[in-house]
């Protein structure tokens, strides 16, 4: 086959569904190692022995990858490692449309492609098949929508049965994207980064010691933390490419995990720009926050308090637990008698572009106020005050400028700015802080 022809091939290849996680450059690699073995094939014939050679056996074999399930999908097959299980009660409707209680068993499963949780409605025939760390197939089953995912579900006329560790992907093929998408995306992703930091760790799982590495690595976009279940001999300052990483979030902030079906590629180190301006905070506006998923890391923002929340000032947190006590309670332990001191501005943030919950932690306060917590705890009761570091916020930072530094993280109860440090910003911005105070009480 001429050359030509052979990249129109290729074209055609890197288009269809099941190769669409396939990184080009595999597919390239295989058609030229092919092409120069086998001169006398078809078209037809080349197209099908590249998919044998990238493919694994539950692709060949007519299976549908997970990252190719849509909802509302029929009479499809599957093959996945079971990540969890459990057994579950459901409210549903029967025939007559009563609710009725119905037993059913519910979990994740993976094919390294993608993580989707599944629900089985007849789980008495299956007790002893489904459980966590087999691979299983599901034939003939069907996907419903969930959360905007699909989710794979049985019927009486589904098939499960023990399938072979080699059916899965080989290796997990991500979507290449940005750092500051991996908070709208829920399955794999390659990212092309710097490692800006790495440590070793030996840590205890299920009883048994295990190495661990751990770090932070970023891009023009932002930063992320990583944990390595795999020494992949990552060095500091380099550039890499991470081939199929799957996003974990941890304290509502998304972060990334590499193990043994990850891949990592070492790039140029002019692919990025160098580590002292990667670790600088990446300038953003409200607007982006909600725009790129609302989970970001290391971002400055400028704009102003114009709302100071309740819970703001002198606190006092359960000694047990950390919780902020109310009226010398905690909702753990009840009433706290030796509450322990703390200080925190919960505000209203608006940089004109939109409006965030902001969280001031003890030494961002002490910083913005000029003066320590011990100092408030000794204003209190002087003149009947209770809370002496709420009468300084409010007259010292409600309606001002302030430049800030934090991580934005998001969670079932909104989306919240996370100080890590702030300073007022030394100009006269009056006229445009009342402005936007106007527009809240209009």
């Amino acid at each position: 086959m001429q050359k030509e022809q052979i990249a129109s091939l290729i074209e055609e290849i890197a288009r269809m569904p099941e190769m669409r996680n396939v990184p080009r450059e595999q597919i390239e690699a295989t058609a030229n190692e092919i092409a120069n073995k086998d001169i006398c094939l078809t078209p037809e014939e080349f197209k099908r022995a590249i998919k044998h050679r990238i493919l694994p056996a539950s692709a060949k074999s007519g299976m549908l990858w997970l990252s190719d399930l849509k909802p509302n999908m029929h009479s499809i097959s599957v093959v996945g490692k079971i990540l969890f299980v459990s057994e579950e009660t459901l409210s549903v409707r029967d025939d007559k449309e009563n609710v009725v209680e119905k037993k059913v068993l519910k979990g994740l499963i993976s094919d390294n492609t993608k993580k989707l949780n599944f629900v089985i409605w007849n789980p008495d025939k299956y007790h002893n098949v489904v459980e966590k760390g087999k691979v299983l197939k599901f034939t003939n089953v069907y996907t419903t929508a969930w959360r905007d995912e699909p989710q794979i579900n049985t019927s009486d006329k589904s098939e499960i049965e023990v399938a072979d560790e080699d059916q899965l992907a080989d290796r997990r093929y991500g979507t290449k994207i940005k750092i500051r998408d991996l908070a709208s995306v829920n399955y794999p992703v390659t990212l092309e980064v710097r490692v800006l930091s790495v440590e070793k760790k030996e840590v205890t799982v299920d009883g048994k010691e295990k190495v661990l590495y751990s770090g932070v690595v970023g891009d023009d976009t932002g930063q992320v933390k990583f944990t390595a279940w795999f020494d992949f001999d990552l060095k500091e300052n380099e550039v890499v490419r991470i081939n199929g990483a799957y996003k974990k979030v941890w304290k509502d902030l998304p972060t990334i995990v590499i193990d043994e079906k990850t891949t990592v590629e070492r790039l140029s180190d002019k692919t990025l720009p160098p580590a002292h301006e990667l670790i600088k905070p990446v300038e953003v506006l409200i607007e982006d926050i909600y725009e790129y998923g609302a989970s970001m890391s290391n971002v400055k923002l400028e704009g102003f308090i114009i709302e100071i929340k309740s819970g703001s000032g002198l606190i006092f947190r359960c000694p047990d637990c950390g919780l902020v006590l109310k009226e010398g309670t905690c909702k753990n332990h009840g009433l706290v008698t030796n509450g322990e001191p703390d200080m925190r501005i919960k505000a209203v943030f608006d940089d004109g572009t939109g409006a965030i919950i902001a969280v001031f932690p003890r030494n961002v306060c002490e910083k913005l106020l000029g003066k320590s917590i011990s100092e408030y705890q000794a204003l209190i009761g002087k003149s009947g005050i209770t809370n002496p570091a709420l009468i300084d916020i409010n007259t010292n930072l409600l309606g001002k400028a302030i430049q800030v530094v934090g991580n934005v993280s998001t969670s079932e109860l909104g989306t919240t700015l996370l100080v890590k440090d702030a300073q007022n910003v030394n100009t006269d911005m009056k006229i445009e802080a009342q402005k936007i105070l106007s527009e809240m009480e209009a």
